[in-house]
């Protein structure tokens, strides 16, 4: 029943890492290591859920990181990815699954946020990242017109997204 506000709720983790930022930025320099450690742990466990989603099918668990790798190579836009896999967790109608990336989504969303707002110095600069970051993460929503298509065949997608996170977790 209310599906369509899970999106709006799991990104409100960006919103609120911005805010937990903004409200004690004297511990921003002592957590900045352990941020960006817990966003690489978030990261890793959505990678390796994908992965085992499609384990089964081999072919297209390589095609998918490969193409999903070049894809952020050009993109670099982590929550497009993210937005991607929410998306593909709705398809797989798995309330488990769908728990899972939300939270995931919603956990790497606080470090990310509070990141964000620490390195930005103009609130300009700060609502424009958060804008581009909500309309990067609801864009795929859009494929929900062909998602007859894609709910065939998800090994792909979600081999595809593992791939561009794999990437982005460098960061």
């Amino acid at each position: 029943m209310f599906e369509y506000l899970i999106p709006l709720i799991v990104f409100s983790g960006l919103i609120l890492g911005v805010i937990l930022a903004k409200v004690s930025p004297e511990e921003m320099k002592s957590g900045e290591r352990y941020f960006k450690i817990l966003k690489k742990v978030t990261l890793a466990i959505l990678i390796i859920s994908l992965i085992f989603l499609t384990i089964p099918l081999f072919l297209e668990l390589i095609l998918g990181l490969v193409v999903g790798y070049i894809a952020a190579l050009l993109l670099k836009r982590v929550y497009l990815f993210l937005g991607l896999t929410l998306f593909l967790s709705f398809l797989t109608s798995m309330p488990d699954l769908i728990l899972l990336f939300s939270s995931m989504i919603f956990i790497f969303g606080l470090p990310t946020g509070s990141l964000i707002a620490s390195d930005v110095k103009k609130k300009k600069d700060l609502y424009t990242s958060i804008t581009l970051n909500v309309i990067f993460f609801l864009s795929p929503f859009l494929l929900f017109f062909i998602s007859d298509l894609l709910a065939n065949n998800l090994a792909f997608p979600l081999a595809f997204t593992a791939g561009s996170l794999l990437y982005i977790i460098r960061y």
